[in-house]
Parts: C-alpha cells; structure tokens; sequence
C-alpha cells in the first residue's frame, strides 16, 4: 500500500518492534557514490545514537575497523550479526549500546539485482537473539523490503522518462514555430519546468570576448536569478575559485552532472542548491559545428535523477536546442543578405528600392521632392588589379564608413553594384539647388 519509499521504509521500522519484538530499528539508503550511508527512517528509543554513529556510515578503507556495522554491510553486500556487543571487540560505540540495553545487533544489506541499495538494522535487548531461525526469516524480510524498493525504483524511472520525453516532444515541437532565439530559449525553459517537471532551467550564450557565459533564458526561478548569476560563469583559465561545472561543460564540449549537488565537492555554489532545493543538475553544452556556442541547465529536487537513459535523451534534446540555433541563425542571415550589401553593411538594390517607393509616397503626400544621388568610384578596377581583392574591398568599406558618417542617417544609403553607391535625400527646396551641389561638390545641408 505504500507508494513512497520513506514511507515504506518507516513502516518496515514500526512493524520490526510492534510486531518483531525489537527495541530499535533504523534503514540507511547509499548515496549515488554507493559509499556512504543516509539514514532515511528509524523507529523505537534513539537517545542520540543516530546522531552517534554518523561518522561511521561511510567507508573510508577496508579495514573492519575503520567503519560502522551498517557500512561493513554495505561493503561486504551481506548480514553482518553481533550477538554480544558487549563481547564483540570490532563493534564501536558500545557505550552505546549498552546505555540504551542492546545487546543484539543484525544488520541486513537491500540488494536490487545484484546491488547493495541500502540496509536494515535490528536491535534487541536480548544476548543471542538473531540465531538460524530468525535470520533466515528476517533475511526474507529484507529481501522483500528491496523487491518493494525496486518496484518503486522502478516506477519512478518509468515517470523521470516520461518527464523527459516529454521536454523532448516539447522542443520538437517548439523548433517548427520558434521565430527568433529569445524566442526559443525562453520556450525551452518553460517546457522543461512545466512539462518535465524540473525545478529549475537556465540557458545561457557564450561569449568569446569576456570569456563567460551569459545566462539570457531562464524558468522556474526567482525574477532576479539570472541577475545572481550572471557574474559566476567564467570561462577564463584559471579562476579564483576553479571553473565551474556549467564551464567545463563549456570549454570541454560535453555534458557535466551531479546527481547529489549539495554533497558534491565539484559544485561551487552549493548554498544556492540548498536554497532552491535542488539536489541534482545537468549541464548540457550546445554544440553548433562543434563548436559550444551556449549551455543548458537543468535542476531537479530528486537525488540521482540523471542516469544513462536520461542522459541520452536530454543529450537529443541538447543536440535539437543547438540544430534550431544553427537553423534559426543561418535564416536570420539570408533575411539579412536578402536585403544588405554583406561588405559594407548597407542596404543593397532591393531594400534601397522599397525605401525609394516609400520616400516617394511620403513626399508626393506632402507635396514635397527628393533626389537621388549614384555615386560611381573611377578606376576602382585599377586598384582591385594591382593592389588584390583585400585592399579593393578595405576600400569600399572606407567609402561606406564616409558616406555613414557624412550623411548620418545609414537608412539613406546603398551599395548598388561592385563600386556603386547611391544617397536619397528625402527633402530638397528646388532643382536647381540639386544641380548646384552637384557642380560644387557639396552634399545639401553641408554633410559633405
């Protein structure tokens, strides 16, 4: 009837005195690195010695010595009993048992297809209690307490994918109808909170020139979060306080994860994990010819969310991001050359021709003229032939620089051909004031 695993396990700890006759009963469940022990629920008089024994839930070397009967458990994936802790010279903390009259100790490893999750302890105040009988029934115990785990390992996979898929289908769908990249960062935020369930996501952009990440998208967090972070991404070689993981996803070109972040050593800032109840994270690069161009982060509240399954699928996800921003950028750049001299920036023929129209209509409405100059650099060939392509195009940039700066106003000019310009000039007084500046030289309004 239980469907969540505490639960479980704090019941399996009632049942063991109510119904099994123990004084005390605690489960440790092992961490993602598999080495240390979380106790997760207890049942009967504790007086401190949970507290007690913290120290020795890890294992720290081989030796029997150098850890807790629950850690030997661990290590060893099997029973480990003590029928006189008072007796057994290995046992530490026996002042402490004694103070709390146990006498008994049996600790029982919960394997799921071949692996120690975690264990079951049993305390009795009686010498010899745990013989053959009684461990052969309480070993069936724990074997069915580890099935439960696993089904429930099980179905809770089972949703963790069905999240992810669901950010997978999510994206997909976003990639057909993203106009512009705001536009795609902030979707996949919000689709990887609201339909994967995650706590938190961030995408950020690389840029080369500071040497950082610049967050530019987020979800799920508070409105001043992307401010927070926005300092703490560097990319530079050697920071103060080491690269981040979001960083070295970056500057490595593959995903980093943590599936304990507020116990991992590798995450920098671990009092925001606290603070947002994170407790796992995925930084994902976005990889554009192989080159990251930006990163994707992902935090859960579970431990131990990111697994191989997991990962492949927010890796395709990761791989459809960057494929819309590779897209996306290559359709901003036809728009662009569709409508702009590549060179020098300015508006080509086409562009400078739905400008004339709509200068034209605007002057013909308020009963004014404009002109329009065409300007045509002499013996250009000349210097493309004898000086290179290079010092040709450096020229024409230099020309389009002028021009900007002469006329002020960039949306008056174009680049019609290879060393052709043209300059609208919207009002005019008279005809004969435009063949004037033109005997003299001098552009109207003494812009040139």
């Amino acid at each position: 009837r239980n469907r969540e695993r505490n639960a479980l396990l704090a019941e399996a700890c009632r049942i063991a005195l109510e119904t099994g006759g123990m004084s005390f009963a605690w489960v440790g469940v092992a961490d993602a690195s598999g080495k240390q022990l979380q106790l997760v629920a207890s049942a009967g008089r504790d007086n401190g010695f949970l507290q007690t024994i913290r120290d020795r839930l890890a294992q720290r070397d081989a030796a029997p010595e150098a850890q807790g009967l629950g850690t030997r458990a661990l290590r060893e994936g099997r029973v480990v009993v003590v029928n006189d802790v008072a007796a057994d010279p290995v046992t530490s903390h026996r002042k402490a048992f004694a103070e709390r009259g146990i006498k008994a100790v049996a600790i029982f490893p919960l394997v799921i297809a071949g692996r120690v999750v975690g264990t079951f302890a049993l305390h009795s105040e009686q010498t010899d209690f745990f013989d053959g009988d009684e461990l052969r029934l309480l070993n069936e115990v724990a074997a069915n307490i580890a099935f439960s785990l696993e089904h429930m390992e099980k179905e809770e996979k089972v949703r963790r994918l069905t999240r992810v898929y669901a950010v997978l289908s999510g994206i997909n769908a976003l990639i057909v109808r993203a106009r512009d990249r705001d536009e795609l960062f902030r979707e996949a935020c919000r689709i990887a909170v609201e339909q994967g369930q995650f706590k938190m996501a961030w995408i950020g952009i690389v840029d080369h020139g500071a040497m950082k990440i610049e967050p530019v998208a987020s979800a799920g967090s508070k409105p001043e979060f992307l401010e927070h972070i926005r300092d703490k991404f560097t990319l530079a070689e050697e920071p103060s306080m080491g690269l981040t993981m979001t960083a070295r996803a970056v500057r490595e070109k593959k995903v980093f994860f943590s599936n304990d972040t507020q116990n991992d050593p590798g995450i920098k800032y671990k009092q925001e994990q606290v603070e947002s109840g994170t407790n796992s994270l995925v930084s994902l690069p976005l990889l554009v010819s192989d080159e990251a161009v930006g990163v994707l982060c992902l935090y859960a509240e579970e431990t131990n969310f990111f697994d191989a399954d997991e990962m492949q699928l927010l890796n395709e996800v990761a791989a459809n991001i960057a494929f819309a921003i590779d897209h996306i950028g290559k359709r901003d750049r036809l728009d662009y050359l569709a409508f702009y001299d590549e060179l020098t920036g300015l508006a080509n023929r086409s562009l400078l021709l739905e400008r004339v129209a709509q200068y034209m209509q605007s002057a013909t409405g308020s009963g004014k003229k404009l002109a329009l100059f065409f300007l045509d650099l002499e013996r250009f060939r000349n210097i493309n032939d004898s000086l290179g392509r290079p010092a040709g195009d450096a020229i024409l940039r230099q020309v389009s620089d002028y021009l900007s700066l002469a006329v002020g106003n960039q949306n008056l000019l174009a680049r019609l051909g290879a060393d052709q310009f043209a300059v609208v000039v919207p009002e005019i007084s008279t005809d004969d004031d435009v063949v004037r500046q033109l005997d003299t030289g001098v552009y109207i309004n003494n812009l040139w």
